[in-house]
């Protein structure tokens, strides 16, 4: 595991994705029946995120140390370490604590022109990484 996703702290519009359809129904004499999937239901996020910017040093280098929780440079580099294979805890503001995995690549788009380094709200898609029954 490696560390905590605490980007844009209040600032995250979070959506579960439906689950996708476990097989066809059968009918029986006009009564729909399914049954129960065999593996559990395995929850994508989409997260929003909302208010960051890229900082630059005086030197014109990337700044990760100023505003850690809006840096676009420290997520970038959160998602580095982690890539789509290694698992980080996922302060979800209505489910609490998830383990979880970036399941698409993150990329993060450049600056606002004239922004200060703003950038437009952007999606990132979570999976949880280990969910059960």
């Amino acid at each position: 595991m490696a560390g905590l996703f605490d980007f844009c702290p209040g600032r995250i519009v979070p959506t579960i994705k439906p689950p996708p359809a476990q097989g066809k129904a059968v009918s029986f004499n006009g009564w729909q029946f399914s049954s129960r999937p065999t593996v559990p239901y395995q929850k994508v996020f989409v997260l929003k995120l909302q208010g960051m910017r890229w900082y630059l040093q005086d030197n014109g280098m990337f700044n990760m140390s100023v505003d850690p929780h809006f840096n676009a440079r420290r997520l970038e580099l959160f998602y580095e370490e982690n890539g789509t294979w290694d698992n980080f805890d996922f302060p979800h503001p209505h489910l609490g604590m998830l383990r979880c995995r970036f399941k698409e690549p993150v990329e993060i788009p450049a600056a606002v022109p004239n922004s200060n380094g703003f950038i437009d709200a952007f999606e990132i898609t979570l999976v949880h990484h280990n969910p059960g029954f």
